[in-house]
Formats: structure tokens, sequence, C-alpha cells
């Protein structure tokens, strides 16, 4: 920037404001900083009068009121119309300008300004400058109905308001402040940059209508969750950067987005898991770039092959978990089966245990026989009794018990 002290002696004539604009555009906004306003700048000097066309290049007063006047000199103002500066001049309010309605490019930064006041005269104005100031309110721009880039970054606004006649703004810079609610811009249909890099915002939203929107810086903010980046059909780059995202969950609608090329995420939890940019190159079909590094088309295939890997091995998972729990729900009824079957054949080993033993007492055997026919029924019981599951021992004890019970019976009545 240019200090007024020395611009006669370094004035710049080669490049206009339109050209400065054209070349601030070939490059990402949040890197190209404050664009300069190369403009001839008033120098205050003493209480005195120069409307005689022979005083010095600027001049300023004393309002009426109190209120600082400045005004240059027919030749100053001949050679340099459509643009002024007067940035750090510890100005505290914003001062009245004479003769100036012409300007096209008004620069206030660096001074201590705290209220938006007498630019209703300048209805041609384009780039108003108020970078580092003191405005806590957007407020007294309803006249500039023309104006195209608007620079408030590093003031103390909390709401975004009063920009309801700045239908034909390009660039928004708030940069900065202490704005909470991304609100009231969806009317600003020619919008292509929107800074709010440094605010206090949560989460994003109310973009719908921004057709024109290009660029959205949200850096160190203290995002969780961004909503609506889908419905903006110009958007390109978007900045996310150092801001509160938990997960891809959070952000999803930026895999709608049929326009976004560039993203940064970097310095969020989201950025830190292990799968991060995997994650993120498979959400976004059209990403071209992540965080400043170049999306290829090789790094494309890999990444869509290994997620193609990753399903094919949870499917694989699901189909053998299900597997298993059928295989165990058929397991179930078989060992009820084979106990039922237990149950039966040692009622029946019973049965003829009993059987043999009316016989033995009325053929009167000898005891030694009549046991040994037993006891080979006891040893076929139980061997049949071995081949089914363990729960069924219980069973096997008391079955041999009461056959060996029933082979006394028979041996007493011998």
């Amino acid at each position: 920037m240019i200090s007024p002290a020395d611009f006669v002696a370094r004035q710049d004539r080669s490049r206009s404001f339109t050209g400065d604009l054209q070349q601030q555009q070939q490059q990402p906004y949040y890197q190209q900083g404050r664009a300069p306003i190369r403009g001839v700048s008033s120098r205050p000097l003493s209480n005195q009068t120069a409307r005689n066309g022979a005083a010095a290049a600027a001049a300023s007063a004393e309002g009426s009121a109190g209120e600082r006047v400045i005004y240059r000199s027919p030749e100053e103002r001949a050679a340099n119309p459509d643009r002024l500066s007067l940035d750090r001049r510890g100005l505290t309010s914003c001062p009245l300008l004479e003769g100036e309605e012409n300007l096209r490019l008004l620069n206030y930064q660096h001074n201590s300004i705290q209220r938006i006041q007498h630019l209703a005269a300048f209805r041609k104005l384009i780039f108003l400058d108020l970078y580092d100031n003191q405005i806590d309110e957007i407020s007294g721009l309803d006249s500039l109905r023309s104006l195209r880039v608007l620079m408030l970054g590093k003031n103390r606004i909390s709401q975004i308001r009063g920009l309801e006649s700045l239908t034909k703004l390009d660039v928004l810079d708030l940069h900065g402040n202490d704005i909470v609610e991304l609100e009231n811009v969806n009317h600003l249909s020619e919008l292509r940059v929107l800074n709010l890099a440094s605010n206090c915002i949560q989460v994003v939203r109310n973009l719908l209508g921004m057709a024109a929107l290009t660029e959205l810086n949200l850096r160190r903010n203290q995002i969780h969750t961004v909503h609506d980046v889908d419905s903006l059909p110009s958007l390109q780059r978007l900045f996310l950067s150092f801001n509160g995202i938990q997960s891809w969950a959070n952000v999803a609608c930026l895999g709608e987005s049929p326009s976004l090329a560039e993203l940064t995420m970097d310095g969020t939890p989201l950025s830190k898991q292990a799968n991060y940019r995997n994650q993120v190159i498979s959400g976004m079909p059209l990403l071209r770039q992540l965080d400043l590094r170049r999306v290829s088309e090789e790094e494309r295939r890999l990444v869509a092959a290994l997620v193609r890997k990753e399903a094919s091995a949870s499917s694989a998972g699901g189909n053998s978990g299900r597997q298993s729990r059928v295989g165990s729900a058929r397991r179930i009824p078989s060992a009820g089966g084979r106990s039922s079957r237990a149950q039966q054949q040692s009622l029946s080993q019973s049965q003829s245990t009993q059987l043999l033993s009316a016989s033995a007492a009325s053929s009167r055997p000898s005891s030694a026989a009549s046991t040994g026919r037993q006891t080979g029924a006891s040893s076929s019981a139980a061997n049949v009794d071995q081949a089914d599951d363990v729960t069924t021992q219980k069973q096997q004890q008391q079955q041999q018990q009461q056959a060996q019970a029933a082979s006394g019976s028979s041996s007493g009545k011998a």
C-alpha cells in the first residue's frame, strides 16, 4: 500500500481497478490478502482552505458540527477523479468528502472508524475498503447500489445485516469479526467470493439463492456441521480448515455438490482419522484438490479399488456371521432330538430289563447268568448313551442305577 505522504513520487497509473480485480480473480481469494488500492490520497494540512486552485495537493478542515471535512484541489482530483485513499489517518469516523461524487474506489484501511456514514453521495462507488477498523454494525450502505467489493475484515461485527441494497456485490470480506451465524446473504445472487474466516460460526446454512458463489472461506471458525453446500451450483473452492468437524456424516452434503473441485479440511478432528483422505476422495467424485494436494486419477483408482475390497470383506464377514447364526439355530434342535432319543432308548432298556427279570423268575436260571444278561443290557445302554451329548450323562448314570437296582431285585427273587 502506497502511503499518502509519498504518493506523488511513487504514483503508478499503469494498472486500472478492473485490471487489479481481474488479476486477483486468478488465484484463490484467501491467498490474495487485502486488495491494494492505488489511488490519490489526501494529505491533511491545518484548517486552511484550498478552494482557490493554488493550494497544495489536498487539505482538510473541520465541519460545522465538528466532523472532519476532506477535499482535494481541482488539479489533484482531475488527475485521479475515481479513487481516494485515506488509510492510516487516525480517523474515528467517516469524514465528509467534498466534491467527490465520481469516486469509484475509496480506502479507509487501518483507522479507528466505529460507524459507516457519509457515503450517500457516492452512487458510482464500486470498491469500499474498511479493513481493520472498530466497526460493530454494518449500516449506512443503502445508497451504494453499484458496489461490487466490500472489505470489512478485522472489525467487531457480530451479525450479518444491512446488505439488502447491495445486490451487485461480487466480493464480500467479513473475516476476523465476531459473527456467529451465516445469514442474510441469500439475496446476493451475484456474489462470487465470500470470506468469513476467523469468526465464531458453528453451523453452515442459509446459502440457498447464491447462484454465483464460487469461493467460500470458512477457515478458523467453530464449525461442526455443514448444510446447503449442495445447493450452490457454481461453488468451486471451499475452505473448512481448523474447525470442529468430527465425521464425514456431518459434511456429507459436500459429496452432492455439482461443482466443488477444491476443498481444505486440514486441522479438523476428521482430518486426523486414518482413512480421512480415502473417505473424502471416494465421497466426492469431482474433487481435484484436497488440502492443497492434487487428487490424481491414479489415486482415485486406488481409492476406488480399496473401497471395493473393504466392501467385499465386510459383505463376506456379514454372510459368515449369518451362516454361523443359522448353523447354531440348526444345531440346537438337533441336540434336543438326540436327548429325546436317548431318553426313549433308556426307557426301552429299562423295560427290557424288567422283562428279562420276569423271564428269569419263571425259568429260575442261575443268578449269575441273570446278572450277566442284565449287565450286558446295561453295557449296551451305556454304549448308546455315550454317543449322545454330554448333557445326557446324568441321565445315563440314573439309568444304570435303575438297571442295577432291577438286577438286584431279580437276584433276590431268584
